[in-house]
């Protein structure tokens, strides 16, 4: 109890700094700027937006009037609809005034109403102050671009109705005609309206312009402000949030060492119940460190950094979704019950491995290579089989000094053997590499624990009545004399010397030496001494040794 307690004070300790510097973390009220003298161009451009909103109150009530005086409801209705419009457009123009005169920005004053719970917007709602963060920081930069885009359509609209006016006085001008003339002033009188507006807020913008260019700071300057305010209040937060979960991460970690030695489930053999305990303690492991997390952000009320936190564990839920079936198949590895199993026996990239210990990252054996030892992800067993072993099974089929001989007629001794490769010692002293799966599908054989040579050799036809009896005694008593003398008796196994066959033109002989491993190295002397032995037989007994005969027929020519 008192560990779980050390383990819960540690995870805690960083929330109990947090009181010291709490006020910092609250940026401080500016005072209120008291504006000490109005800047050049700023009554004008408020003359223009109040010449704007007086233009705006007349439309207002013109369209009372005409909504006294409809006729239908959809014309009543679409009046209605101008009345509000118009209201909104006179509110925004009022708060337009009040920010251009004061210099605060006001735009985020909107009525709110009540609405419904949405798990979406609360979602939304909790990652808001990342947005409003972001938001903040590019306030500058894309207030300037959106009072650019207005006050460049503004001038170009402004251009367009100015020419048009000056062509439609030309036309007044000229026409004879004065129902026309009337009809085109009546035109010259709304548009002259329009070009109003349109130059008065060219006017208004163009001063924004000016105070925008006025109050604007090099990127230097807001690069450095931003990265000194991140570590001032986010950066000591972010630091705080990893320290509570590296401690809490560290405790858990303890805290099952410590279970596993004094459970007795975990000693020996581990059972179904200690693996999923495992299983089940990892998952909360690291749900304890995300809310460790959660808990410093929300502690220090850094909404920032707590809706980035939601952001990444949404992403990692949504990624998560579509890897449900491979959870799954690592939990089922991780219990034991997959298609490998921990203390079976596997075959990857060729060679033979026994499961010492099935966890996320598993360790792989083989007690006959140099560092035979891999750490493998439980995910890369997934395609994998295992099998029980056998009593005494090997793992390689040499060990380092012994000799083997190879499909490719390679014979040395193995002077070294690991997961990657094998080196051989050839006689003379040269060596040879194979990679490890490419030397196991050259089947070598083990020289080293006893190995037969075997030789071959036949005499003349001449000899065919006592090839089987006579002749066969003689060379079993010649080949034992001859091979005891340079094969010690320990050494030798088994000499066997029989009738082979009867060949095309020979009569043939098999002799068979089996020998101990300490003659390994002298394989081929042994193999040539065979041969020697068996020509001096002949030699001794008066046994001719047939050659290859080539038998011509020839036909006589017909007439």
């Amino acid at each position: 109890m008192r560990f779980s307690n050390w383990i819960l004070m540690l995870a805690t300790w960083p929330l109990t700094l947090l009181g010291q510097g709490q006020e910092s973390i609250v940026p401080a009220q500016a005072p209120p700027t008291v504006v000490e003298h109005i800047r050049p161009g700023l009554q004008d451009a408020m003359a223009a937006l109040v010449n704007s909103i007086r233009r705006t109150s007349e439309s207002i009530v013109s369209a009372q009037a005409e909504l006294q005086v409809a006729q239908t409801d959809s014309a009543r209705e679409e009046i209605q609809a101008k009345v509000r419009a118009l209201e909104g457009q006179r509110e925004q123009q009022r708060l337009d005034l009040l920010d251009l005169s004061t210099d605060v920005d006001l735009s985020g004053f909107e009525a709110t109403q009540e609405q419904a719970f949405s798990l979406q917007a609360s979602i939304e709602q909790l990652i808001r102050p990342l947005i409003d963060e972001f938001k903040r920081a590019t306030a500058d930069s894309r207030e300037a671009q959106a009072v650019r885009n207005q006050f460049e359509e503004a001038k170009q609209q402004e251009d367009v109705i100015r020419k048009a006016l000056i062509s439609l006085d030309q036309v007044i001008t000229r026409t004879d005609y004065p129902a026309v003339t009337e009809e085109l002033s009546l035109v010259r009188e709304t548009w002259q309206d329009r070009h109003a507006v349109l130059r008065d807020e060219v006017n208004v913008l163009g001063f924004r312009l000016d105070q925008l260019a006025a109050n604007d700071i090099s990127f230097v300057d807001k690069t450095r402000g931003a990265v000194a305010s991140f570590f001032r209040v986010r950066g000591r937060n972010l630091l705080l949030a990893l320290t509570a979960g590296a401690v809490v991460f560290v405790g858990m970690r303890m805290l099952e060492g410590t279970i596993r030695r004094r459970s007795p489930t975990h000693r020996g053999p581990r059972s179904f119940g200690a693996r999923l305990f495992d299983v089940l303690f990892a998952v909360f492991s690291i749900l304890f460190v995300l809310l460790a997390i959660v808990l410093v952000f929300f502690a220090v009320g850094d909404w920032v950094l707590l809706g980035l936190i939601v952001l990444i564990l949404a992403a990692a839920v949504l990624t998560a979704k579509d890897a449900i079936p491979k959870f799954v198949d690592d939990a089922r590895m991780l219990l034991n019950l997959g298609p490998v199993r921990e203390g079976e026996r596997i075959t990857y990239d060729g060679v033979p491995w026994v499961v010492e210990d099935l966890t996320f990252f598993t360790i792989l054996r083989n007690p006959a290579l140099r560092g035979g030892m891999l750490r493998m992800p439980v995910a890369r067993l997934h395609d994998m089989l295992s099998r029980p072993m056998g009593p005494n099974e090997p793992f390689f089929p040499c060990q380092e000094g012994d000799w083997v001989l190879l499909n490719d007629e390679t014979y040395g001794r193995s002077m070294f053997q690991s997961p990657e490769m094998v080196q051989l010692e050839l006689i003379g002293g040269a060596q040879r590499t194979y990679p490890t799966c490419e030397f196991l599908e050259q089947n070598p054989r083990n020289h080293s624990h006893g190995f037969r040579i075997s030789t071959t050799f036949g005499i003349d036809y001449d000899h065919q009545k006592h090839c089987t009896t006579e002749v066969l005694e003689q060379l079993r008593s010649y080949f034992k004399t001859a091979v005891e003398q340079i094969v010690c008796a320990e050494q030798l196994r088994s000499l066997k010397v029989e009738f082979a066959s009867a060949n095309t033109s020979s009569l043939d002989y098999d002799v068979l030496l089996d020998v101990t491993g300490d003659l390994a190295p002298k394989f081929y002397p042994l193999r040539r001494a065979l041969q020697r032995i068996g020509v001096d037989a002949c030699n001794q007994f008066g046994l001719v040794i047939p050659f290859q005969q080539i038998t011509i027929h020839s036909h006589e020519p017909r007439e």
